[in-house]
């Protein structure tokens, strides 16, 4: 743990330093992600998201605290966030507009 700290003193993270954590982490955070996403698109997509955001918060992430329950807890909460929009999305009543247009003036 100390040597992920490290990889944060003074906002020095380097790609070769983001590399390394991301080959120790992805594997197990897709797999968590798979708990809650039924389709292994959706944890991809997720689990590089989050690996994103920490790639661009590099110089603000607190070196003090866990990276490993950071992304853990990062990958839970867009897990949560992407059910709760697909579910709002999906609950949505879809007009039936197609039976209102006549297309046949316009062949």
């Amino acid at each position: 743990m100390v040597a992920e700290r490290n990889l944060f003193l003074h906002g020095q993270m380097d790609k070769k330093a983001f590399e390394q954590l991301f080959r120790k982490y992805f594997p197990a955070l897709m797999r968590f992600a798979g708990k809650y996403l039924s389709s292994e698109d959706d944890a991809r997509e997720v689990v590089q998201n989050v690996f994103i955001k920490l790639w661009e918060k590099k110089e603000t992430i607190d070196a003090s605290e866990s990276l490993k329950s950071y992304l853990f807890t990062s990958v839970h909460n867009r897990s949560l966030n992407m059910i709760r929009d697909r579910k709002k999305f999906s609950d949505e009543k879809i007009p039936d507009v197609a039976g209102d247009i006549d297309i046949s003036s316009q062949i």
